[in-house]
């Protein structure tokens, strides 16, 4: 995690749904378990789309490590097809979309 980001890959069930469940500190200290400023989400993939809720809410993250690529290993999947699918958009907390 050089550059501050992370690589999600999603693995979708038979029916396009995944969850999943990612905690993020620096590990060279305990300081952030204690202070509380590690960051913990909670990822859930929907067909065609992808939420994200933190589950440290006594962490101020400001920018945070941050979503750098999003692979799905099935997108061929039948019922659920995202090969055809060459972009993606992004909704923040304020419905900012990118």
């Amino acid at each position: 995690m050089n550059n501050g980001k992370i690589d999600l890959v999603v693995n979708r069930d038979a029916n396009g749904h995944a969850t999943g469940k990612a905690f993020l500190d620096h590990g060279e200290t305990l300081t952030e378990l204690n202070d509380k400023t590690y960051e913990y989400y909670e990822f859930r993939l929907n067909a065609k789309s992808l939420t994200k809720w933190n589950l440290n809410e006594a962490a101020t993250v400001t920018g945070g490590f941050g979503l750098n690529m999003l692979i799905i290993t099935n997108a061929n999947q039948t019922d659920h097809d995202l090969s055809n699918t060459n972009f993606a958009c992004y909704m923040d907390n304020a419905g900012t979309i990118t």
